[in-house]
């Protein structure tokens, strides 16, 4: 009887609050000037996917945290359906996907509730140098911060 009077409680909080995460994928750009990001997805058939075009962007701290409350208008200058080329200021963080209870561990990883990673290619930087980045390179830039996959620009 005492389990059941430990247990109710838990289970109607869980409920209650859906007992849901998210992990985004983020970019922080920390570089000391605005930079161009070009990021191209791959349209998904069957499942849902982890990236998409509906980016959003946030001013971020100096701890590289996401000011959630400050959010930043970016103009994505590309035509195409699945993909998203924009210049991003310094101190911003633009959130490019999000993974809902689920924990990233690598790119090609059985994601559950049958999500799939799509994403293409990812380029940062100028007009003089860029970083292109391929879904077998995305865990050598992008690393777990406090529940977020974030690619530190600096």
């Amino acid at each position: 009887m005492k389990r059941l009077l430990i247990y109710i409680p838990l289970l109607l909080t869980c409920t209650l609050s859906s007992c849901s995460w998210n992990e985004y994928f983020a970019l922080f750009n920390a570089s000391g000037a605005s930079i161009r990001v070009r990021y191209d997805i791959d349209s998904v058939e069957s499942g849902f996917p982890l990236f998409n075009t509906a980016y959003r962007a946030y001013k971020t701290d100096r701890n590289t945290s996401i000011d959630w409350n400050k959010s930043v208008q970016l103009i994505d200058s590309d035509t195409l359906k699945n993909s998203v080329t924009l210049i991003l200021p310094d101190q911003t963080s633009l959130i490019i996907g999000e993974l809902s209870n689920d924990h990233y561990s690598r790119y090609d990883q059985q994601f559950i509730n049958d999500r799939r990673f799509n994403l293409n290619v990812i380029e940062v930087g100028n007009d003089s140098h860029a970083t292109r980045i391929s879904p077998k390179q995305f865990d050598t830039y992008f690393k777990k911060k406090n529940g977020i996959i974030v690619y530190e620009i600096r």
